[in-house]
């Protein structure tokens, strides 16, 4: 491991500003340009552009026109007559709350913490230095904001995409879930059987068939204990997956057969239960729990149908 000397040797890749930086300068007196153009020059930084406000009121103008990479506040409390610019914790919740919401910095020749403490619960860097414009401190500092600027954006933008996805999954699942139960209800039949001539053959009226409910109907009622055993166990499946969880869904198919719940019904049952589960998911993705709640299904109908098998075998 290398020692703190050879770590300082290591290295660094600053970040680079924009080819056309656009600043927004903030204070009484407008500043010398030249030392930072000189510093923006040799970082790469060949058209910036500068512009100069001496008042809030126009600094606000300029921002509602103009979009700026950074906007730099400058303190005016060395003059004698106390202005506008001598808080600027106002000057930039206006900025704030004019919309830009970009990288801002304040420079001053006097350190007040307070101040400084507000400033920066504004997301604004503070430079003390008695150089103003030409301090060598400053062009890093921009570089830094405005990097932290795009960071912000991208995660804003980033967690605008997720919540979309979010969504977009959401109700994907709420569509499956649909055609799931569209499915349960068509294994139903038709309501009614078919009629012809106005008269009923004895034999298909006396055929006992599913057919003879008009929906699917209110499910058995299962143990409150059973529910929320199965609850927990596709809560499982779904963080886990199959894994060794074989002998519990075994266990509950073998209940279901006890309590004489159908296939279809229980499909339904599972239905209730992942509904339940996909509303209360938060942030997490719909699409994997959807995925994981259909092989457990699958793997449940299957044991559901083993089961049923067996006792009519054993009955026989």
């Amino acid at each position: 491991m290398p020692d703190s000397s050879e770590m300082t040797d290591l290295p660094r890749h600053p970040v680079e500003v924009s080819h056309r930086l656009r600043l927004l300068w903030i204070g009484e007196q407008e500043p010398s340009w030249i030392g930072l153009a000189l510093q923006l020059d040799a970082d790469g930084c060949l058209e910036p552009r500068f512009r100069w406000a001496s008042t809030p009121s126009e600094a606000l103008t300029v921002l509602r026109d103009e979009n700026f990479d950074c906007v730099i506040l400058s303190d005016s409390t060395t003059t004698r007559s106390p202005t506008p610019l001598d808080e600027p914790e106002l000057l930039l919740q206006a900025v704030r709350g004019s919309g830009y919401s970009d990288s801002a910095i304040f420079i001053t020749s006097r350190i007040n913490d307070q101040r400084d403490s507000r400033l920066c619960a504004l997301d604004c860097d503070v430079l003390v230095t008695p150089n103003s414009c030409d301090s060598p401190a400053l062009l890093p500092l921009i570089r830094r904001a405005v990097s932290n600027a795009e960071r912000l954006r991208e995660n804003h933008r980033l967690s605008v995409v997720h919540q979309r996805r979010l969504v977009r999954e959401r109700n994907e699942a709420e569509h499956l879930l649909q055609q799931q139960r569209s499915f349960i209800e068509t294994l139903e039949g038709p309501p009614t059987p078919d009629i012809e001539d106005g008269r009923h053959s004895a034999d298909e009226s006396n055929r006992p068939s599913i057919c003879k409910s008009s929906a699917v109907g209110p499910l058995i009622e299962l143990p409150d204990e059973t529910k929320e055993f199965y609850h927990e166990l596709l809560r499982t499946y779904v963080i886990m997956g199959s894994g060794s969880l074989a002998s519990e869904i075994a266990a509950f198919a073998k209940l279901v057969a006890t309590a004489g719940v159908t296939p279809r019904r229980a499909l339904q049952f599972h239905l209730d239960r992942v509904e339940s589960l996909v509303r209360d998911l938060g942030n997490r993705s719909a699409r994997h729990v959807m995925a994981r709640a259909d092989l457990l299904a699958l793997e449940l109908m299957v044991h559901v149908g083993e089961e049923y098998q067996q006792r009519a075998r054993t009955s026989e």
